[in-house]
């Protein structure tokens, strides 16, 4: 991967510049909740009547999920189309660049882009965009290699995309808060803290405790987008993979969820109760933080833990030493599972999860 904006102007030069030719841009930053805070915005953008290009990252279950056409993964032999467009770059761009490139082109005809950062903010790919609203949801130490060794450090790349457009921000540990206010105050734009919602309607398809924060979020962000009050049920149809999605499992329920770091973590788990049994199948790529990660599942019991690393690229399940009493590699988890089970780290074993789970299931 390449942090920086350096040579990807020249290359989005040779294309013509789609970026500056894009409508209004909604651009989302942050460490949490980015994906579900752009899915909640389109759909609430789509249910009033304008087109959306989304583009997000990373998918679960195919690369079309990166490129959506209001709110729907774009068919495979249009993303195959762009990619046509961009394979001159192929060498010279990374994948996130080219896939930038496809969105930008994608998007030329719609009403509105939402655009969501890959990494960080202020050297981002998508940070060549000229937004209409720059939003940044949770922010967490994560990617600490790439932004910086502490809050304050990754907290001024997150806002490194607030140029001249109005901020609104989730709420945030408050030296968060200081930096994001702070880099709006020098750019001369206003910054609007969103409080959580109380409660998330019923009607909303994604559940979870943390979804509150992003469907007020988003809501704020529609609002500001149509400059007009806005229903919150036009955002309840949203939906994303494995966003504390359920499959039942014999006698219980297994949970998805991309918790792939300490701080969402911890939002997801306070969505159960510590009352609640549970069992947790966890895959976490070796670039991450396991410690930190390790330190949160232990403010809680666990019946057991399988550990999915299938090579050097994910942490074994020696780093999850004292999560449990028993810890086994994922494999087994047909033999011990029962009642509630949490599938949850990185986003890139998501797919597989799942369709272990209902060929398990099945049989």
């Amino acid at each position: 991967m390449r942090y920086s904006l350096q040579g990807f102007e020249a290359l989005l030069a040779e294309v013509g510049h789609p970026h500056l030719q894009l409508p209004r841009v909604v651009h989302v930053a942050g460490t949490n909740g980015k994906g579900s805070t752009c899915a909640y915005i389109t759909q609430g953008l789509v249910s009033l009547g304008y087109t959306v290009g989304t583009y997000a990252s990373p998918h679960v279950w195919s690369y079309c999920e990166r490129l959506q056409w209001n709110g729907v993964p774009i068919a495979q032999d249009h993303f195959v189309s762009l990619f046509d467009q961009v394979s001159w770059a192929v060498g010279r761009a990374t994948e996130f660049e080219l896939l930038t490139m496809m969105a930008f082109l994608a998007f030329q005809s719609v009403d509105v882009a939402v655009i969501e950062v890959g990494i960080g903010g202020r050297l981002d790919a998508t940070n060549v965009v000229s937004s209409a609203v720059s939003v940044i949801t949770p922010v967490g130490i994560d990617h600490m290699a790439i932004l910086g060794p502490d809050l304050a450090s990754i907290a001024k790349e997150k806002a490194g995309i607030i140029r001249q457009a109005p901020v609104l921000s989730a709420t945030q540990d408050p030296l968060v808060t200081s930096v994001i206010m702070g880099v709006a105050q020098r750019q001369g734009v206003s910054c609007e803290v969103v409080p959580p919602w109380p409660l998330l309607p019923p009607a909303f398809v994604m559940r979870g405790d943390y979804q509150r924060q992003n469907a007020a979020l988003a809501h704020r962000v529609v609002e500001a987008v149509v400059a007009t009050p806005v229903s919150p049920l036009a955002l309840a149809p949203a939906a994303l993979p494995c966003r504390l999605s359920a499959q039942p499992y014999g006698n219980g329920t297994v949970w998805f969820d991309v918790a792939h770091n300490a701080h969402g973590l911890q939002a997801l788990l306070a969505g159960f109760s510590t009352d609640t049994p549970l069992c947790l199948w966890v895959g976490v790529l070796a670039q991450k933080d396991v410690a930190a990660f390790v330190a949160v599942l232990k403010s809680r019991r666990w019946q057991h833990v399988g550990v999915y690393a299938p090579d050097e690229g994910w942490h074994p399940p020696a780093a999850f030493e004292g999560v449990a009493e028993s810890i086994h590699h994922w494999q087994a988890l047909p033999t011990w599972v029962s009642g509630t089970v949490l599938v949850t780290g990185s986003f890139y074993w998501m797919a597989h999860a799942w369709e272990s789970v209902a060929r398990w299931g099945s049989q």
